[in-house]
């Protein structure tokens, strides 16, 4: 019993430390790199999830999630840059219709993106895929409508403590090694 109460003490903790951010209605050029981004309507019945596109842009990649429905649905997206990957969850009934094939397909020329794994709905009121990163990239999304559509915008910028940023630590910390090793480590007077 001791070791439930632990287990679910810790992770009450990671759940209270992780960062919470609302999407706008519009692109605002914040990014981030972890924690759980929602946003949407809310109130949406049903809608269908008719097309998952990507594009390349000066630096960035744009994937779009074109909805059709009345309005937004409410989503969330957990961004998980120590696993790679994001996971987006769309509430309100809202259904896939569109081929799974071409989706794949087209995250296969991603820069940024490795791969994309879209989940069968097994839940009437939501509808989940993930994209896994090859990068712990910082992350804008935002939804637009006339048409609906939601947009997750990936910085192509190596974030501190993503892998790329971590060799390049490494390199700066062994450089500082070598130069204390060659000057005994003494501090130099002002």
């Amino acid at each position: 019993m001791l070791l439930f109460l632990l287990m679910m003490s810790t992770s009450q903790a990671a759940i209270a430390k992780t960062p919470m951010y609302r999407a706008e209605p519009k692109k605002t050029q914040v990014y981030v790199r972890e924690g759980v981004i929602e946003g949407g309507e809310g109130g949406a019945i049903g809608g269908y999830v008719s097309n998952i596109r990507r594009s390349k842009n000066p630096g960035y990649e744009r994937v779009v999630l074109d909805v059709d429905g009345a309005t937004i649905p409410a989503f969330h997206a957990a961004l998980e840059p120590d696993q790679k990957r994001i996971v987006f969850t769309l509430n309100g009934k809202t259904k896939p219709s569109f081929s799974p094939e071409n989706i794949k397909k087209a995250f296969t020329k991603s820069a940024l993106v490795r791969s994309i794994d879209l989940y069968p709905k097994i839940d009437e009121e939501s509808w989940s895929f993930t994209l896994r990163m090859k990068d712990g990239y910082p992350i804008e999304i935002f939804y637009l409508t006339s048409p609906n559509r939601i947009v997750i915008d990936i910085k192509d910028v190596v974030m501190p403590g993503s892998t790329a940023a971590h060799s390049v630590k490494k390199i700066r910390e062994e450089s500082l090694d070598s130069v204390e090793r060659t000057f005994g480590g003494e501090e130099t007077p002002e």
